[in-house]
């Protein structure tokens, strides 16, 4: 571990509510200049307004982010909380408020991008009484899409066999969505999950797999294979879910250097996952550990130490493979998650066989309910939090690592992408790319290309989000990559492409579909 000079930074309450003009969210590519500092802990922008607490945020594949989770600032919830607010926010611009949808609370509810570009939304709250009355929130059996083109939002015409609050979802490799976890409308866990079709809503219950002690809290889980997903389990085991037939469910034996943490887990390779930290409702720790599934099984190694304890917090990973933790609360107290005096406002970047390093401290609070998103830029856009109790943060900042700054502060001319073959991709298809490097210099010469699969957050869960290396010729500044053999390794969905130099430094990606 590392000296911690950001452990106790103070941050700015956020702002209260007004009726001032919104603050637009920085235009990607401004990059703003800085002193000497950023080349080693990156920049954090000004606040921006989001409108509403970003609670759950998507990228979609235009580059807009879609936001809900609350209602608009101002304006008091009715008292079922039912309609809440979406928000549309494009990178440059103030947020677009387009309307109360649903007729039910989405609160809670499960978020993933969907292949065809709109975003796919399952589960809320469903039972506000229940919490009324002491008892828990009850889930609903919400089906929906957003669609960015549109700007619509649209209920199926059928539901999810099981209400569910805090429920997971993960697209399989066949295009359908697993969709786990959460609690019923009489917040009772509910143990099996469903699969469902997300061209009709139509959808299969899974019941012979039992989740209900295993993880009904947003369960983290990632497909294996056609039929297989693997799920990190509340009870630090890993377990294997079969997803045909009623499906099955069987723990899977790990070669480890102790049990997988139970904080938020990130795809940093192929089938590799970075899981550091605690989840909510536990006290804050600091330890991380890398998964690797592969044809011999299951290992568990170490993944260095975060410099902070945390909970809370966020997991993103970025375009050279690095992965951010962000926001989140240190107390190891678990009756006392939300002090205001153990907020986390420093970041910190974890790289393979280097560990985790402390980055510059943001503004403002994002602890529970914040979010975090990779931009195509190759920033991190920080939003959300409400807790400590009344302190609802309407507002966002933007992250911007180390990569993107000279060692005097200034700010690093990028590697620019001029083409890509073709918007749309099939799987294991060739990706051409055109570029043009930062100044033609040999020491900005193109050594990497990547994909990162847009993100939609939720809950201290990054839905769909995924880095992909990939390997490629060169000829003069047209670089050939093909994509990965197998759909499990990119299931269909939008990608960014980025390329970065030999120092490091990312273009500004093209959106990529792939299937």
């Amino acid at each position: 571990m590392e000296d911690a000079p950001g452990r106790s930074t103070p941050g700015t309450t956020p702002r209260p509510r007004s009726t001032s003009a919104p603050v637009a969210m920085p235009a990607l590519g401004a990059v703003p200049p800085a002193d000497a500092s950023a080349a080693a802990i990156g920049k954090w922008s000004a606040p921006f307004d989001t409108g509403v607490v970003a609670i759950h945020a998507s990228l979609m594949p235009g580059g807009s982010l879609m936001l809900f989770g609350t209602e608009l600032e101002g304006v008091d919830a009715a008292p079922d909380k039912q309609s809440l607010s979406f928000v549309s926010l494009n990178p440059g611009s103030t947020f677009q408020h387009f309307g109360k949808a649903l007729n039910v609370s989405s609160f809670c509810a499960g978020n993933i991008g969907l292949s065809d570009g709109s975003l796919f939304i399952v589960g809320g709250t469903g039972n506000w009484d229940n919490n009324r009355t002491g008892g828990k929130y009850g889930g609903a059996n919400l089906l929906a899409r957003y669609s960015e083109g549109s700007g619509r939002i649209d209920r199926y015409g059928t539901s999810l066999h099981k209400p569910r609050w805090y429920p997971s979802t993960l697209d399989m490799p066949d295009g359908s969505i697993l969709v786990a976890g959460g609690t019923d409308d009489q917040g009772v866990a509910v143990a099996a999950p469903e699969v469902v079709n997300p061209a009709d809503g139509s959808s299969r219950l899974l019941t012979g797999i039992d989740m209900a002690n295993k993880g009904w809290s947003y369960p983290r889980m990632f497909a294996t294979s056609n039929n297989d997903a693997i799920m990190l389990g509340n009870d630090q085991r890993v377990y294997k879910l079969t997803v045909t037939g009623t499906g099955r469910v069987q723990e899977v034996s790990t070669s480890q250097r102790g049990k997988v943490p139970l904080g938020p887990a990130v795809q940093v390779g192929n089938k590799q996952l970075l899981v550091a930290g605690a989840r909510q409702a536990d006290g804050a720790n600091n330890l991380a550990k890398l998964v690797t599934v592969s044809n011999s099984g299951i290992s568990v190694e170490d993944a260095g130490t975060m410099n902070i304890p945390r909970v809370y917090h966020e997991l993103t990973v970025l375009p050279d493979g690095t992965a951010l933790a962000t926001g989140g609360n240190s107390s190891t107290d678990p009756d006392d998650l939300f002090a205001l005096n153990k907020v986390v406002y420093a970041a910190e970047r974890w790289t393979s066989g280097k560990g985790w390093k402390l980055m510059a401290s943001a503004a403002g609070i994002r602890s529970y309910h914040s979010t975090a998103l990779l931009l195509p830029d190759g920033s991190v856009a920080k939003m959300g939090s409400n807790r400590p109790k009344n302190m609802p943060n309407y507002t966002g900042e933007i992250f911007y690592p180390p990569y993107l700054y000279n060692n005097d502060g200034s700010v690093r001319a990028r590697p620019i992408i001029n083409s890509v073959t073709r918007s749309s991709l099939a799987p294991r298809a060739p990706l051409v790319v055109t570029v043009t490097p930062a100044s033609g210099k040999a020491q900005e010469r193109i050594t990497s290309l990547s994909m990162v699969r847009i993100g939609s957050a939720t809950h201290q869960r990054n839905f769909g989000q995924r880095y992909v290396k990939l390997s490629f010729s060169r000829r003069g500044n047209v670089l050939t990559a093909n994509l990965p053999q197998s759909a499990i390794d990119t299931p269909a969905g939008h990608y960014m492409v980025f390329a970065l130099d030999s120092r490091g430094t990312p273009s500004i990606a093209k959106i990529v579909k792939i299937g």
